[in-house]
């Protein structure tokens, strides 16, 4: 928790009404300026046996305090929520039933965005899935990322994989090295929370802010090393390969866009058509499939949104051709 006493409240009723003795609530507090510890100690009082409250003397960021929580949590699956977001009612049961039903690996659910229900996986739901092309490639090609989204059992996070601290869009470079460890994964269909866009958001700020480049650039290498990864698994996981290459083309789409809407000529010092660039370098490094030939596979497969999304954007890499001379 950092700054959200406006919110913090209806976060920790929403889970604690629905908690039962099973359920561990570990809340970080980030360094908080606000009043939000008093209302964590007021929840920690009255259900001490299940709420305990960690501290960072120092704001170190959310994928910090991520990682903080995964080394103290007792669980035998880790939820993240973020604290001005809230749980909806059955939530907890929902996600205790496929734990008692299937106890699979990864356990995913879909979320609600302005009343609005919102997908996080492509793919069958309310099934037992243990191919790890049809996880992986399910959860990749909904392009939503989010941690809170995901159940996951606690053997997931082996020491090698946690947020990357000091970045952001961490939720990016995680969630498909955590889908790639998956052997089995259900998805529930219904929302099982609401998500809170405000203002004052890390996301609110980057999207509707100047172009941030630096923000952008965690973005940008979030990936770097996937592939190596997927290289290193005995199966081809072609689906997966496709899925995390659409997801990064259409990012790298999106920050050409927002760098061509940037009212700067030049950002940091350097002119769009570098930055572009910059980024095409970055994430194309990053693609199992490189951009050519991902947009000859989006030709192929029909997709010509995705085509043209991606094509325009690259149109604005490739150097200017020459003025022919008059002889």
């Amino acid at each position: 928790m950092y700054k959200v006493e406006d919110y913090l409240d209806e976060c920790l009723r929403s889970v604690l009404d629905q908690a039962n003795a099973g359920v561990e609530v570990l809340i970080c507090d980030d360094g908080s300026p606000d009043g939000s510890i008093e209302i964590a100690r007021r929840y920690a009082d009255r259900f001490p046996a299940q709420v305990r409250i960690i501290n960072h003397t120092e704001n170190r960021g959310l994928a910090a305090t991520r990682n903080t929580l995964i080394e103290d949590a007792r669980g035998d699956y880790l939820w993240f929520l973020d604290s001005d977001d809230s749980l909806r009612p059955g939530a907890i049961a929902a996600v205790a039933a496929v734990v008692r039903d299937h106890a699979p690996d990864l356990i995913g659910c879909n979320y609600r965005k302005r009343r609005l229900p919102k997908s996080a996986f492509a793919g069958r739901n309310y099934r037992l899935l243990t191919d790890r092309d049809e996880i992986a490639a399910g959860i990749c090609a909904s392009r939503k990322m989010y941690a809170w989204v995901r159940i996951a059992k606690r053997e997931l996070w082996t020491d090698d994989l946690r947020f990357p601290v000091g970045k952001v869009f961490e939720d990016a470079a995680v969630t498909p090295r955590l889908a790639l460890r998956a052997r089995s994964y259900v998805h529930i269909r219904r929302p099982l929370l609401d998500y809170r866009i405000r203002a004052g958001s890390i996301l609110s700020r980057i999207r509707s802010g100047p172009f941030d480049v630096q923000a952008h650039r965690d973005l940008a290498g979030a990936l770097e090393g996937f592939t190596d990864c997927l290289e290193r698994e005995s199966e081809p996981f072609a689906r997966t390969r496709f899925a995390i290459s659409h997801f990064i083309a259409m990012e790298f789409a999106k920050i050409v866009g927002r760098i061509e809407r940037s009212a700067e000529p030049g950002i940091e010092g350097a002119s769009k058509s570098d930055l572009i660039a910059e980024f095409k370098t970055i994430m194309e490094r990053s693609s199992p499939i490189p951009f050519d030939a991902l947009s000859e596979q989006y030709l192929q497969a029909g997709r010509l949104i995705a085509w043209r999304q991606l094509r325009r954007a690259l149109a604005l890499t490739d150097p200017p051709e020459a003025t022919p001379r008059s002889s």
